[in-house]
């Protein structure tokens, strides 16, 4: 997880992980007791040869810390220019379909936006999605837009499940088409979902 800040915070999470097990309650184990292994050969060595690398070992260190974080920032950019693949279906359409997807799985939020880059409005629109429904179902969004003004835009969320055991990814279709003239969509967007974590039942 990448900050603006520029730090970064990694976080893992086994998938076996029950979140209705409870930890004990504080104190508890405070009587409990712990049995410490001698020291053995290797460990002396080891500790040895991390005195005398020290400083070597905290630039290595550092090195794959920065290695790290740059991973972080291109995976992140890549997120936002591979994702959301606009489509212009129409000629002479002056309006774009962004979408950038949030979350890790297995609910996924994609936030949605109009944008009227010209000098009349869009009334009436209508949303209409294409995916696959054996690896999504959507839980909510708006099945119409009322306005986009001109030079405007319009935002919205669109919240979708993933229901494969696998966590498989799939492509899901954002279309809006004038539907008091035509059903043909005028634009659309190909969003490259990610691939969804573990259920946790």
């Amino acid at each position: 997880m990448g900050y603006k800040s520029k730090g970064l915070e990694v976080r893992m999470l086994s998938r076996s992980f029950n979140p209705a097990v409870t930890r004990t309650a504080a104190g508890e184990d405070d009587d409990l007791q712990i049995s410490i292994p001698k020291k053995t050969k290797m460990f002396v060595e080891q500790a040895q040869r991390e005195r005398e690398n020290a400083q070597d070992m905290y630039r290595a260190y550092q090195k794959d810390l920065m290695k790290l974080r740059l991973r972080t920032a291109q995976a992140y950019f890549g997120l936002l220019s591979d994702a959301n693949a606009h489509v212009s279906l129409k000629s002479g359409v002056t309006l774009r379909v962004n979408v950038q997807v949030e979350g890790l799985g297995p609910l996924f939020k994609l936030r949605t936006r109009l944008e009227n880059s010209g000098g009349i409005p869009y009334v009436g629109l209508g949303v209409f999605l294409s995916y696959d429904q054996t690896l999504y179902t959507v839980i909510s969004y708006p099945k119409s837009v009322p306005i986009v003004l001109p030079n405007g835009s319009y935002a919205f969320d669109i919240i979708v499940e993933s229901i494969d055991q696998n966590g498989t990814n799939g492509l899901i279709k954002v279309f809006v088409a004038d539907t008091a003239t035509s059903a043909a969509p005028l634009v659309g967007a190909i969003v490259q979902m990610p691939i969804s974590e573990a259920r946790m039942e």
